[in-house]
């Protein structure tokens, strides 16, 4: 497929290849391209053992899934179809069924990118671009959340213990501690467009993002409804699944402004998943693990992140990472043979169709990268 031009952008595993530019009136056309590799705490491309790939085929199956599986339950999306090697567009997954392939790319109606800036004399992110967009199709500058739970080592808790939120924001009684189930799911935002997520109350959100009462009211209904069905959907092939995170684009539809979902849903990289076999181990099925490992085998890189991201946001600084300089190491070649195939059992599962069929059953994929990651663990905690 020939591209006017290709995006690529460090932290995704995603390329953007361009086939009909947007105007400030006009969505266009790009597809999404899945490169193997992965990025964990905003960092970039991560460094990969010689001969070894992080397969992301099965993200790429999944997404163009969920985007159909949303759009039967009437939830609006940019999504057209999946692409083919030849970069025929197609307008379902059942021709890359019926064929044997699976796709690597997915094709988008595309917006235009509006970006907060950032303020050298207040040392803030400028939003007011959004007060009165010059186009009326575009990104909004918010990652959006949901959260069935979050356990001790969330996110969530530390943006409460710094103050970026209360838990009164969410409808949380005050007295939830970590560790403690949540009575109800909630809606959290981060954003999208700064060096490092910034996490930020509904209120503050809706205020970034300059939604009137009725959009934001619209907007958190299909949100609430996109992350029923992919939870139901995720509880039908034996998954739980803790939280996730979507984005969504603003589009003009016959005048009306219409809040629609841009990004990729529900895959094993946007959101968290778990399996417990049938032994009652429970199996993180998602980015986490290589997440987990890092933290493990770079402990010190991984400090130096996180006190970089804080450093900058306390100083007023666009660049945390101007001030890491540690690098990361690459994980041992053989976790990305077990990780692979447990995204190839999961995908399987999940589009229930034999897509992958050199895979394992999600049970035998998950007891086998449980044993292995045990030994992994291990063996890096021997190390430290």
């Amino acid at each position: 497929m020939s591209y006017l031009r290709t995006v690529e952008k460090g932290t995704s595993v995603k390329s953007l290849g361009i086939v009909e530019e947007p105007t400030p009136t006009k969505t266009g056309t790009f597809d999404f391209i899945y490169r193997n590799q992965y990025s964990i705490l905003d960092w970039g491309k991560m460094p990969m053992p010689d001969g070894k790939v992080m397969d992301n085929s099965p993200v790429a199956l999944v997404a163009a899934f969920n985007h159909e599986h949303a759009r039967r339950y009437s939830v609006p999306t940019c999504y057209q179809g999946p692409v083919d090697d030849a970069g025929t567009s197609h307008l379902s997954l059942a021709w890359f069924r019926d064929n044997g392939q699976v796709p690597r790319a997915l094709r988008m109606q595309m917006v235009n990118v509006l970006k907060p800036v950032f303020d050298e004399k207040t040392k803030k992110w400028d939003y007011s671009v959004f007060k009165n967009p010059p186009v009326n199709n575009y990104v909004h500058p918010i990652e959006f959340i949901w959260r069935a739970e979050a356990g001790p080592d969330s996110s969530f808790w530390k943006n409460v213990a710094k103050g970026s939120y209360k838990l009164i924001d969410f409808g949380l009684p005050e007295t939830l501690k970590p560790g403690d189930n949540f009575p109800q799911s909630i809606l959290d935002h981060s954003s999208k467009y700064e060096d490092h997520d910034r996490y930020f109350s509904p209120a503050v959100a809706r205020e970034l993002g300059n939604f009137s009462s009725e959009r934001w009211e619209n907007l958190n209904r299909s949100r609430w409804w996109l992350n029923k069905i992919l939870s139901d959907h995720a509880e039908s092939v034996g998954l739980s699944r803790p939280d996730g995170k979507q984005e969504f684009v603003v589009m003009d539809v016959n005048g009306t402004l219409v809040d629609v979902l841009g990004d990729v849903a529900g895959t094993w990289h946007e959101d968290r998943f778990e399996y417990t076999t049938k032994d009652g181990k429970i199996v993180k099925v998602s980015k986490q693990t290589p997440r987990d490992l890092h933290k493990l085998q770079d402990p010190a890189w991984v400090k130096q992140c996180e006190e970089a991201k804080a450093k900058a946001e306390k100083e007023g600084h666009p660049n945390w990472k101007a001030f890491v300089t540690l690098e990361p190491r690459p994980l041992e070649a053989e976790f990305f043979d077990h990780y692979n195939n447990l995204m190839y059992a999961a995908s399987n599962a999940w589009v229930k169709w034999k897509a992958f069929p050199q895979a394992s059953s999600l049970e035998v994929a998950c007891v086998e990268f449980d044993g292995y990651l045990a030994d992994y663990k291990a063996r890096l905690q021997k190390k430290a």
